[in-house]
């Protein structure tokens, strides 16, 4: 697929604007800077998984819900991932345990791991940390960095 700007260069050549010599010139520049953008984003990369090597995302849902129905959910994701995982925690929770979180006002799609990874880091204490008791249902939820 073609970049915008390089659309724009191979346009401005068709219709007589520019010359072939100077299309070249500008398609060799967008080309270096998409380069130079690549190895930034790369060394960005490789640095985040450097810090953040070892922690990782965790996400505990333990209880019972209807009564007696037991519920033991333990996901563990590895913080550099965590970046690029917006939405695992809630897909990874069975959906009758999201039905009953919601319920209850948490929502666990809500969570924009990718937005909160750098603050997770230092992050002491839970990010989530809730007890839901009412009727039949008795369930901690608990999301924290280890």
């Amino acid at each position: 697929m073609i970049s915008d700007e390089k659309q724009k260069v191979l346009d401005m050549l068709e219709q007589g604007s520019i010359t072939a010599e100077e299309a070249a010139r500008l398609l060799d520049a967008l080309e270096a800077g998409a380069k130079q953008e690549r190895s930034q984003r790369s060394e960005q990369m490789h640095s985040d998984a450097k810090r953040m090597q070892g922690k990782k995302l965790r996400v505990e849902v333990n209880g019972f819900v209807e009564g007696d129905k037991r519920i033991n959910v333990n996901v563990s994701v590895p913080l550099v991932l965590a970046r690029y995982a917006d939405n695992i925690i809630a897909n990874c929770v069975p959906k009758d345990v999201n039905r009953e979180l919601s319920t209850n006002g948490i929502d666990l799609s809500q969570l924009k791991i990718g937005e909160l990874v750098d603050t997770f880091e230092s992050l002491e204490e839970d990010i989530v940390n809730a007890d839901i008791d009412q009727e039949d249902t008795k369930l901690k939820v608990r999301v924290y960095v280890d």
